[in-house]
């Protein structure tokens, strides 16, 4: 699981898209739930599908977006805590964008 702390309300800065994101804590299982929301609200998404992590500075997840579309997000913790990456609707693979976290993440102690 990822060696930060990423629950909570925050945004991720996707060009000139904003994503609100909200993180669950951590369930039992190790996996992550959430919600989320953007084009001021219009779009909803949740559940998340759970968040899966390849290593512990990788930070991957999936958003159901009320609109039928899915966003996968796959990002990486820099030496300061913020998540940069990339992301692509599921459904073609081939429309991507980057991405960054608002906000650095603490680890976990």
């Amino acid at each position: 699981m990822a060696r930060r702390d990423v629950k909570g309300n925050w945004e991720i800065l996707q060009g000139s898209t904003i994503v609100e994101v909200g993180i669950l804590p951590l369930r039992d299982n190790g996996v992550f739930n959430g919600f989320a929301t953007h084009s001021n609200g219009s779009v909803q998404g949740a559940g998340f599908g759970g968040v899966d992590v390849v290593n512990p500075n990788e930070f991957t997840f999936t958003i159901a977006w009320s609109n039928g579309t899915r966003g996968a997000y796959i990002g990486a913790f820099d030496d300061e805590g913020f998540l940069n990456g990339v992301t692509f609707d599921v459904l073609p693979p081939s429309s991507t964008a980057t991405w960054r976290s608002s906000i650095p993440f603490t680890r976990f102690v």
